[in-house]
């Protein structure tokens, strides 16, 4: 496919990512910005878009195969054949990316990490380096290991993507899963996987460059679900002195982390409370007015939401404010949420569908007003993980 001159700015940001980003994806990410910006595909602009944008985000971000996605796009929408319905809805879930600068720190951990380093989160590497002298100078493991290639054709099973190439033992996910795990014996592979896990657990390695030994580190891993941190069992860890908290809370932060504590939820589900009864109190008065009520605006909203009298007129209008907000917000993101779960499009409805569709999301707007915070919070972690009956 022919390379479209306005890609050479995407390409160039691909440079600065790690992993060999644009060698990786850069072929797809051309193929998808000639569809987006070809008429004829105009009516997937959106999904297009999304899909687009992905692919210029760091990898350590993706949460699904986005180049793969992207790829049977471009092959369906150029073999004539409109997207699934389940396609569109996986691009509607999609919608959702990181800050800015969450990207460019994750971006700068990922060129680091590409080089082994992991100076963005880790403060200092002077227990690995005293352990790593002591493994390398132990000759029973370079016996083991020359035993080893003695069993097996290694050079087969070598990743030559980096130097002379490196053989790595199997991953152990999250939470301890194990994928890949059964004992079979019916390949020189498979046993050599098994025997070279068991050699990298003994000397606490996560693989071999040529005939050396790389050993364990403590490293900080961003996953498109939360930060990953890794510290091998020989190592004693100091948190302050080896991990760079500040960094680590300053990444969750940007990705949307709140301060949690029994307490502090506490205070602040007491105070949405007095900040919509405010509102509600505000909202009457405008509509009564100080000859309805009897009071000026602001003893009013005192009196009838119950706050305290030693509250000053500013300290009771940022409450309403902050009141407006909470009573607002459900409703915000419900409109944010409908198009992802409306999965037929609008122009597939008939007029009487488009019109029950939207008496049932008034009714929806309706009940949330009246919800107390606490109840709106319930209502939005149900839709965010999917209802269900």
């Amino acid at each position: 496919m022919e390379k479209a001159p306005g890609s050479a700015k995407g390409l160039e940001h691909m440079d600065g990512l790690g992993f060999r980003h644009r060698e990786k994806f850069g072929p797809i990410y051309v193929e998808m910005y000639l569809l987006r910006h070809d008429v004829r595909f105009r009516h997937y602009q959106k999904h297009l878009t999304l899909l687009h944008d992905w692919l210029l985000l760091p990898y350590s971000f993706w949460p699904v195969d986005v180049a793969g996605i992207a790829a049977h796009t471009c092959k369906e929408l150029q073999a004539g054949r409109p997207l699934s319905q389940r396609l569109r809805f996986t691009l509607d879930l999609l919608h959702r990316f990181p800050p800015q600068l969450a990207q460019e720190l994750v971006a700068a951990n990922e060129k680091n990490v590409s080089l082994g380093e992991y100076k963005q989160f880790v403060r200092s590497n002077a227990k690995f380096e005293a352990h790593e002298k002591r493994i390398l100078s132990n000759p029973l493991l370079q016996r083991q290991w020359e035993k080893i290639k003695a069993m097996f054709p290694v050079h087969l099973y070598v990743d030559t993507r980096r130097g002379p190439g490196i053989v790595r033992r199997r991953m152990i996910c999250e939470r301890n899963f194990k994928t890949e795990w059964d004992y079979i014996c019916d390949t020189d592979y498979a046993e050599f996987q098994t025997i070279f896990d068991s050699f990298c657990w003994f000397w606490g390695l996560y693989g071999m460059e040529g005939d050396k030994a790389l050993i364990l580190k403590l490293t900080v891993n961003v996953t498109p679900h939360g930060t990953l941190i890794m510290i091998p069992f020989y190592m004693s860890p100091d948190f302050r002195r080896d991990i760079n908290t500040k960094a680590i809370t300053k990444l969750h932060k940007l990705m949307g982390a709140d301060r949690v504590g029994e307490k502090l939820y506490a205070m602040q589900t007491e105070r949405d409370d007095e900040a919509c009864r405010a509102a509600r109190a505000c909202q009457v008065w405008l509509q009564q007015g100080k000859q309805g009520t009897g009071l000026n605006r602001y003893d009013y909203i005192r009196k009838e939401a119950g706050l305290s009298r030693a509250l000053v007129d500013r300290q009771v209008l940022r409450l309403v404010k902050d009141g407006e907000k909470l009573l607002s917000e459900p409703l915000e993101q419900l409109k944010g949420l409908t198009e992802p779960f409306d999965l037929i499009p609008h122009d597939e409805k008939s007029e009487s569908e488009r019109l029950e569709s939207a008496k049932r999301i008034a009714n929806v707007k309706t009940v949330i007003a009246d919800l107390t915070p606490q109840e709106k919070r319930e209502v939005m972690k149900l839709l965010a993980v999917g209802w269900k009956a």
